[in-house]
């Protein structure tokens, strides 16, 4: 089932009426599930701009998945991951590694501190993946022409293992693996029974994917906002969207009006044209001879808007692709405008990415 309303409050509060109607309850509790916790700052102001309400709660998925992987690992004895853990172990391992000969013809290149940041993300991502030590030595043995690019991974890894263990330390990875097996935790407000509206798209690892696809089958009601002109775009793989499309109830979809904005926010990410917009002074449009100009005026409106008073959270900059992204992020650099990205360079351009490549080809 499928509704329509007119802008983000709207929707918002249509998503709590059709839950607590759906279920007969005016003060059902229903659990708005976000991508950030800055995003569900933002979402609870929007409903709350719209309707008073109570027993509403605004979380996202990593503290769901967090919450109960800690209240599936109450009895390890095991003390979470401190922020900065990884960083600290890499820059006291890979130096005796290297030592040892363990990261092999890379050693000297991947003790620089250039490598810190790009080797801490392929830890990150090959941890989010549950590969281990043993899947890269055994694809060294069956490819023997990776074998000097996944040893280096593997006695990272390894390394970063015993650390954990010498210091009673729990994994993000092991976090989620514990909360994937736990079939509830009705103690925490969290896990009670009741209502939950997914809002937007993340990329999730398959241990948390597992989680949140778990806890919103314990869900009384499940619904979705859809809000435009992301709609557009091609849903993450195994993301927070994909998985709201499968278990939601219904779908409650942001109408973006006949106004010139309107029509722009539709068009956004897609290849339809139709007949032009209207002219009613929603859009104001700019000129500039090429793409860099054409960024930099960008974030000229931008602070002028900020400077007139406009929030930070109400201003956004939509780039054609993200081969301009580099551009945008160096004048925001300069213009000292705080951002959050919804989509940034390409993949392939990104550091871990590049470690990746350069380790495997």
């Amino acid at each position: 089932m499928s509704t329509l309303e007119p802008d983000v409050p709207a929707a918002f509060h249509a998503a709590v009426q059709c839950a607590r109607g759906a279920l007969g309850d005016p003060c059902v509790p229903v659990v708005f599930v976000m991508t950030s916790r800055a995003n569900a700052a933002l979402a609870r102001r929007a409903l709350g701009s719209r309707v008073g309400f109570i027993r509403v709660r605004f979380t996202t998925a990593d503290e769901i998945v967090t919450t109960l992987g800690r209240a599936a690992t109450r009895g390890d004895h095991l003390k979470p991951e401190p922020s900065g853990w990884v960083v600290a172990s890499l820059i006291a391992a890979l130096p005796e590694l290297s030592r040892r000969g363990e990261l092999g013809v890379h050693g000297d290149a991947l003790t620089q501190p250039g490598w810190l940041t790009p080797i801490t993300r392929a830890v990150a991502t090959l941890e989010d993946a549950h590969v281990s030590p043993a899947d890269l030595r055994t694809l060294a043995a069956a490819r023997p022409e990776f074998a000097p690019k996944c040893a280096p991974l593997a006695s990272i890894l390894e390394d970063l293992a015993s650390r954990r263990r010498d210091e009673s330390i729990r994994s993000r990875a092991g976090l989620e693996a514990a909360a994937a097996n736990l079939e509830g935790c009705a103690s925490h407000p969290l896990d009670q029974p009741g209502a939950a509206v997914f809002v937007g798209d993340m990329f999730l690892s398959v241990a948390a994917e597992r989680t949140l696809e778990a806890w919103a089958t314990r869900r009384q009601h499940v619904s979705r906002v859809a809000i435009a002109p992301f709609e557009s775009l091609e849903p993450t793989h195994g993301g927070l969207r994909s998985l709201a499309e499968r278990v939601a109830r219904n779908t409650v979809c942001v109408d973006s009006g006949g106004s010139s904005l309107g029509i722009l926010k539709r068009r956004l990410f897609t290849s339809v044209t139709g007949e032009p917009a209207p002219e009613d002074g929603a859009v104001e449009l700019a000129r500039a001879p090429h793409q860099v100009r054409a960024v930099r005026e960008a974030v000229r409106r931008v602070r002028r808007a900020v400077a007139g008073g406009v929030p930070l959270d109400q201003c956004a900059i939509v780039l054609p692709d993200p081969d301009g992204a580099d551009a945008l992020a160096e004048a925001l650099r300069e213009a000292s405008l705080p951002t959050t990205w919804m989509t940034g360079p390409p993949l392939e351009r990104s550091a871990s990415a590049r470690a990746l490549s350069l380790l495997l080809d």
